[in-house]
């Protein structure tokens, strides 16, 4: 995939796993040991992989075969290292079943609602610090 010829946004050099996504913002990939915990009704039912993030929205891989609840509607985002990112309000715009061998797992994108002033401070931090092609 190319990448527009603008070598820059607002995060750096554009790197060569950024992709841009349908809401024209760069999505970056993310190191493995970033996750996602997605919450209804105060019970966590998915733990999940981040895939990528963008300032607008992230993807996730989750194991099972049954979609999240359309009416789920905010989800955390951990990191090994103890960063956290809670209650992020989200809408589910996708969730496709993927089967890699034996495991069904699915794929999901999520739309951030309005968030926080200290939510877009740590998704700012998130997306600078926890980029896959970042030094």
């Amino acid at each position: 995939m190319s990448l527009p010829d603008a070598p820059f946004n607002s995060f750096g050099p554009r790197v060569m796993n950024a992709m841009p996504d349908q809401r024209n913002s760069i999505r970056f990939r993310t190191e493995n040991s970033i996750f996602t915990n997605i919450s209804g009704e105060a019970i966590c039912y998915h733990a999940a992989m981040v895939i990528d993030v963008s300032q607008e929205g992230m993807a996730f891989r989750y194991l099972g075969e049954d979609p999240i609840n359309a009416e789920t509607n905010e989800l955390d985002i951990l990191h090994e290292d103890g960063f956290s990112l809670i209650k992020v309000p989200v809408k589910i715009v996708s969730d496709i079943m993927i089967t890699c061998r034996k495991i069904r797992t699915r794929r999901c994108g999520v739309k951030f609602g309005e968030l926080t002033a200290k939510q877009k401070a740590q998704l700012d931090y998130l997306i600078k610090n926890y980029n896959a092609g970042s030094a």
